[in-house]
């Protein structure tokens, strides 16, 4: 599969994997949509292009309304799509669950579970034959993670919402041929990751799982979607 032209678009472009995957999108010849809420990020990805081309747009992911309004403004702006990408996420903390508050509890589930799934609903018409959608999500939400419970807790909901979509696609539009893949990358070299354990240089590189995550979209016969798919330790295995 060749990735040039390919219309992508990106939730989280702006640091740690998805910022690593959308420089190599662009070096592959994609067209990168990227979604984001900082300003100031999204005008460096806009200047720092790697040889294709990228769309910035900001909004915030928290935000129903504001994901609707960008939807609508991707589609008339660009028509179809081949691939979405939802790479984006947040974690509150290291507080304990009776610590934190209503409203990190809300924009955690937002973020990481709701955003995504509004945009599978309002993108997944658009998507082109061949094309599909790519969760990016994280071993935190295989296991339980009791340091990390609302994270942990909201990335499981979309690692089964990623699985039950990609079942519906075989049984339901098995001629446009589209995958919903499934993504758990382990710990990685990320500003989150330093944030909230201070060890994000001890593991795997985010240009490390960009590099795998291109491989992936281009072996749809190998990745076909019913697996969840674990980069960790610099290694990639199916489960």
């Amino acid at each position: 599969m060749n990735l040039k032209n390919k219309i992508i678009v990106l939730t989280g472009g702006t640091s740690g994997i998805g910022k690593a995957l959308a420089s190599t999108l662009e070096e592959h010849g994609s067209k990168v949509i990227i979604l984001a809420r900082n300003r100031s990020r999204l005008l460096k990805m806009k200047k720092n292009k790697m040889g294709g081309k990228n769309f910035t747009y900001r909004l915030d992911l928290a935000s129903y309304v504001q994901i609707s309004q960008a939807a609508k403004k991707i589609l008339s702006e660009h028509r179809r799509i081949d691939w979405l990408i939802n790479c984006a996420g947040t974690i509150n903390s290291a507080k304990k669950i009776e610590e934190s508050s209503r409203q990190e509890i809300t924009d955690t589930f937002n973020v990481n579970t709701l955003a995504p799934i509004y945009l599978i609903q309002k993108l997944l018409p658009s998507i082109k034959k061949n094309g599909g959608i790519l969760n990016i999500v994280s071993t935190a939400g295989l296991e339980a993670n009791g340091r990390f419970p609302l994270y942990s807790a909201s990335k499981a909901g979309l690692i089964s919402f990623s699985q039950a979509v990609n079942k519906r696609f075989l049984f339901d539009e098995p001629r446009r041929n589209l995958r919903c893949l499934t993504i758990c990358p382990g710990p990685t070299n990320t500003p989150m990751r330093d944030r909230i354990a201070g060890d994000a240089r001890q593991h795997q590189e985010p240009s490390l799982v960009a590099d795998y995550i291109v491989k992936i979209i281009n072996s749809p016969t190998v990745y076909k979607g019913d697996k969840i798919i674990v980069i960790q330790k610099g290694k990639v295995r199916l489960r």
